[in-house]
């Protein structure tokens, strides 16, 4: 239920259009964004309900929601950061609230670890290793610390693997419309290329980089493919 929660709200945030094949709930027909948005919100809620319904008498039942809470809050915080890691406070278009232009200071290895950090590990992977540890009641036998290490590994590691899919996976095929270059996303890629393109490469891919027009996102995966990311 909470993931599920957090990637339709991340739909909307973004203006995805599908979601493993299908449309994205906010679009299905008589969904409206609005109903979209308190349905992402029924679902977080359920998390708690049924932690009640069939823990209610275990003793690690406060720990689970303390989990719950906490993993919700760093999720909510890596969206934060995801969708504001291009964002100078003094460019702001008033009227969206939105970048309007970017130096891309925002745009390196330690900014793009904080937002898998907390987006992405937090819910996909530190959550159920956790739940696990705690339902079976070995959350005492276990050094905590390397849990949460190891979750952050395999996380950045499925989203640097997700970035790419995201850029070079035929729809079809990946499920979903990639948009990470058209959102100005700071991914795997735009990090990775801006710490070895030259000069020349970088002021090209500034031209071009968060635009939906499919020329300019065309320019920015040629250069992608120039560089060679897909071999790293």
């Amino acid at each position: 239920f909470l993931q599920a929660h957090y990637l339709v709200e991340d739909d909307i945030m973004d203006g995805s259009v599908m979601r493993r094949g299908k449309p994205c709930w906010y679009r299905f027909p008589g969904v409206t964004t609005q109903c979209a948005i308190n349905d992402g919100i029924i679902l977080k809620s359920w998390t708690q309900i049924m932690a009640w319904h069939y823990f209610a008498d275990r003793p690690f039942l406060k720990d689970l929601l303390c989990l719950f809470q906490k993993v919700d809050y760093a999720t909510a915080i890596g969206q934060m950061y995801d969708v504001t890691s291009m964002c100078d406070s003094n460019k702001l278009d008033p009227e969206v609230a939105q970048p309007m232009t970017t130096d891309f200071a925002e745009f390196t290895p330690a900014v793009y670890k904080r937002i898998v950090k907390y987006k992405t590990t937090f819910y996909t992977y530190l959550l159920p290793l956790v739940m696990g540890l705690l339902v079976s009641e070995a959350a005492a036998s276990v050094e905590m610390n390397l849990v949460e290490r190891v979750a952050h590994l395999i996380g950045e590691y499925f989203q640097v693997q997700d970035d790419v899919m995201d850029c070079f996976t035929p729809p079809e095929q990946l499920g979903k419309v990639g948009t990470d270059i058209e959102d100005a996303k700071c991914s795997w890629l735009a990090v990775t290329f801006l710490g070895k393109a030259n000069a020349a490469q970088v002021a090209e891919f500034k031209a071009n980089y968060g635009d939906k027009d499919p020329a300019k996102v065309a320019v920015v995966k040629r250069l992608y493919s120039e560089a060679n990311l897909q071999a790293d």
